[in-house]
């Protein structure tokens, strides 16, 4: 699988200047991580006024699951501290290089390479362009502290050994020395800043106080510090002496400070909650402290959200709450519906004790939610009939829009886009709102829709790039790319659920997004979803929209898609080819066109099919066919059914074109032949044939796009005809009892029966995976002990059961037999 587009991440504090760094998780082989498959529709900025609090927007695994994080950085920080540099440096640097300097040089690095970082950072370069070198020197006093900044410090980076308390002397002199000289506030307030928490890591009250009343009690310069030195303050002055003064300071930082907001945050526990309350006297207070417990909070937080109101309508805190549960109903209510994926992972009720939930409590689960949806959407209604807010109203759009009521849902989207600036987060999502509303009303989308639909994602397209010329990735918590994925996912399943394949297929090849899963860790892309659900028209569509010369704007969006897995059809194995190809190939439709008819057994369709591919495409390095049609389809081994390579049939791997014409003419020949032993030998090889095709034989992919050594994990456990034949052998059984039938020699007819046993044997694990009884079919999976148990029906049939049981015990007798045959 690809790795994590939005990791877990592990956060830990660093200097003044070195806000927290990131460490990401690799990935391995697993499952799509929720966050990666969540349907998430609604933007999570909207309300957001002051964009301070995208490191809150709603996520399955971010932040309030991190409970090892000591603090939390995102871009609002890096640019907040960024602007005041720029403020008073008075000098052009980059964002990318500013947090470069301050995340990623060490102290050693500033030190050994200065002068190569003069040149190759703009940041570092107006540090050391000015003339008053307090700049340059509290900076690289702040990169000396960083390994003090923690409870456990191993060496100081000046090579002294040290233990968390033992600082330097040295080192607090100069930082001292900084504070009472520099001719620069900022510096001054920025080296007390260092003070203050190198004291609170050394539990060092009386250094504390001092540089704290210098500095910090009426502080000469506005700066985001003033709040983070007040965090170290009431952890060290206040918390274990003064509970209420703690509690009432500790809210003030949540309301203020965007540094240690979330280190707070995780200090209000639900067992806390009620007791930090009693301490609170003012609305405001309790409000803020309620808002706090409730952003941490993965369930339904209505009960929250409408105390946060009712004590303070204008706390900054509630449309981030009402936001925040938008993008959690529309993950309950979207993600299981227009997904493969059983659940979301934030419905923590909604799990049984083994992880499982059924399709019953499923539904449950979906009327609950709804219900809830309706009681949240009443509540926002009753605001905006007091007072009219574009966020609030696209708020309501969305609720009503979730709850099926689409005429409300479109009044109030053409009500947003008529009242609201064109470059407001209202007026995008009204437009979005405007798409998936449509297409509900309409049944699918139109030209139109499709015209309105080009715009938008060309619109999000242009907004992911350029928020991504300043953008610290590893910092940013909203991407319009996530929305323009979202959105392709919704409209491409939702058209699927329509009968729209041919959209449906187009709409899910602009995105990366995962819906589905062929194999544990690999997602389905368009291609699979047209392998498993279009027929023949739905092929001539898309085959005809390829080839077709005058594309419209939106064809052409989804059409010129690159892709990096060339000639496969999945990035499986292919996530770094530098080599992309479009993702729409013809000779891929053509392809599945014809195994579409191969699997409804109509051959000469499906030849006519294979026959317009060129046969470069079976052999190109890049297929998957050139790895996995191999050997001899027609000669199958009932002990190495599914071996590849160990037959000398076919030398060069056929095409699919080839394998056919060939069955083909073998069952023209049947239809000839008179001699009833040759047509036993006709049907064995075409019952081989067919087998080949099968889960189990070497050549399933004539058949599927995927395989798994996991059945059970592979199987889609309904009843199909097409699941009967490729997973029960029941196409290969007939041709084979057609063998047995038809041959007198008692050797051959035991031969034969070995392959009929065979069959009956996948037909009877399908029926067992069907159960999920996988116990039985892992464990009873057993040739020798299934096969011997048709002895007693042979001798009633004429066949040598003898002989039967020693084809079955003797493997050289076995091949030798085969041989022959």
């Amino acid at each position: 699988m690809k790795p994590l587009k939005q990791p877990w991440i592990v956060l830990i504090i660093s200097s003044l200047l070195l806000l927290p760094i990131i460490i990401v998780l690799a990935c391995g082989p697993w499952p799509a991580a929720p966050e990666e498959f969540r349907i998430s529709l609604f933007q999570p900025n909207i309300g957001d006024v002051s964009k301070e609090f995208n490191a809150y927007y709603f996520s399955l695994n971010r932040f309030y699951k991190a409970e090892e994080d000591e603090s939390f950085v995102t871009a609002a920080e890096i640019n907040q501290n960024y602007k005041e540099w720029k403020e008073e440096l008075k000098k052009d640097f980059t964002v990318k290089d500013f947090y470069k300097a301050i995340e990623e040089y060490s102290y050693e690095i500033v030190q050994d390479s200065l002068n190569e970082l003069k040149k190759s950072n703009s940041f570092i370069s107006a540090l050391t362009f000015e003339k008053d070198h307090d700049y340059f020197n509290y900076f690289k006093l702040a990169k000396s502290t960083e390994r003090y900044n923690t409870y456990d410090s191993e060496n100081e980076a000046w090579g002294l050994s040290a233990s968390h308390k033992a600082v330097p002397e040295t080192l607090i002199k100069k930082i001292q020395n900084l504070i009472n000289n520099s001719n620069s506030n900022f510096i001054k307030q920025r080296a007390a800043y260092v003070s203050c928490r190198l004291s609170f890591y050394r539990q060092d009250t009386v250094l504390f106080k001092k540089t704290y009343a210098q500095c910090f009690i009426n502080p000469k310069v506005r700066s985001w510090v003033n709040s983070s030195a007040k965090y170290y303050y009431i952890r060290l002055l206040e918390e274990n002496k003064n509970k209420s003064l703690f509690y009432k300071d500790l809210i003030q930082i949540i309301d203020n400070s965007r540094d240690k907001r979330f280190i707070c945050l995780k200090l209000i526990t639900e067992e806390k909650k009620d007791k930090l309350i009693t301490h609170l006297k003012t609305n405001h207070q309790i409000a803020t402290a309620t808002a706090a417990y409730a952003i941490r909070y993965s369930g339904y937080s209505f009960n929250e959200i409408k105390k946060v109101y009712d004590l303070d309508p204008e706390n900054k805190f509630v449309k981030l709450l009402l936001n925040r549960e938008i993008n959690k109903i529309e993950d309950w209510l979207l993600t299981p519906a227009l997904t493969e994926y059983e659940t979301s992972a934030s419905m923590e009720s909604g799990m049984s004790e083994t992880g499982e939930t059924s399709n019953m409590f499923k539904k449950q689960n979906l009327k609950t939610d709804s219900v809830y949806a309706l009681k949240l959407r009443n509540f926002i209604h009753e605001i905006t009939v007091k007072k009219s807010d574009p966020g609030l109203e696209i708020m309501l759009c969305h609720l009503d829009f979730l709850l099926k009521n689409y005429k409300e849902a479109q009044a109030t989207c053409i009500h947003v886009k008529n009242t609201t600036n064109e470059n407001s987060e209202a007026y995008l999502q009204a437009n979005i709102n405007n798409i998936i509303i449509g297409v509900q009303i309409n049944k699918g989308l139109d030209s139109t829709s499709k015209n309105n639909l080009f715009g938008l994602l060309e619109k999000l397209d242009r907004l992911e790039s350029d928020n991504a010329k300043n953008k610290i990735p590893e910092l940013s918590f909203l991407s319009f790319k996530d929305i323009k994925d979202a959105l392709l996912v919704y409209l491409g399943r939702t058209a699927l659920k329509q009968g729209h394949i041919a959209d449906a297929a187009l709409l899910l090849s602009g995105t990366d997004k995962p819906w589905g899963e062929f194999r544990t860790g690999n997602y389905k892309n368009a291609y699979f979803l047209l392998n498993e659900n279009a027929k023949a028209k739905d092929f001539d569509q898309l085959i005809t929209l390829l080839k077709k010369k005058d594309k419209s704007t939106y064809e052409k969006y989804f059409f010129s898609r690159k892709t990096e897995f060339a000639g496969n059809y999945s990035s499986y194995d292919f996530y770094n080819n530098p080599h992309l190809t479009n993702f729409w190939d013809v000779n891929k439709l053509y392809d599945l066109k014809g195994t579409y008819f191969l699997n409804k057994d109509s051959l000469e369709q499906a030849l006519k099919s294979f026959q317009e591919i060129p046969s470069k495409f079976w052999s190109d390095s890049n297929n998957v066919y050139d790895e996995n049609l191999t050997g001899n389809p027609f000669d199958v081994s009932v002990y190495d059914p599914h071996g590849y390579k160990s037959d000398s049939g076919f030398i060069s791997n056929p095409n699919k074109s080839v394998f056919i014409s060939k069955l083909i003419q073998l069952k023209k020949q049947l239809a000839k032949e008179t001699n009833n032993e040759i047509k036993a030998k006709l049907n064995y090889q075409i019952g081989n044939a067919y087998y080949s095709m099968t889960y189990h034989g070497k050549f399933w992919l004539m058949s599927k796009l995927w395989w798994s050594v996991d059945l059970g994990e592979e199987m889609d456990l309904k009843n199909t005809a097409f699941n009967r034949n490729y997973y029960g052998s029941e196409r290969p059984l007939y041709y084979y009892k057609k063998a047995f039938e038809l041959t007198k020699d008692s050797k051959r007819k035991a031969f034969y029966y070995l392959y009929i046993a065979n069959c009956e044997n996948d037909k009877k694990m399908y029926s067992k995976i069907r159960k999920k009884d996988f116990d039985k079919y892992y464990h009873e999976r057993d040739i020798s002990k299934d096969f011997l148990s048709g002895s007693k029906y042979l001798k009633q049939m004429g066949g040598d059961a003898d002989f039967y049981s020693r084809l079955i015990k003797e493997c050289p007798l076995y091949s030798s037999f085969k041989g022959k045959i």
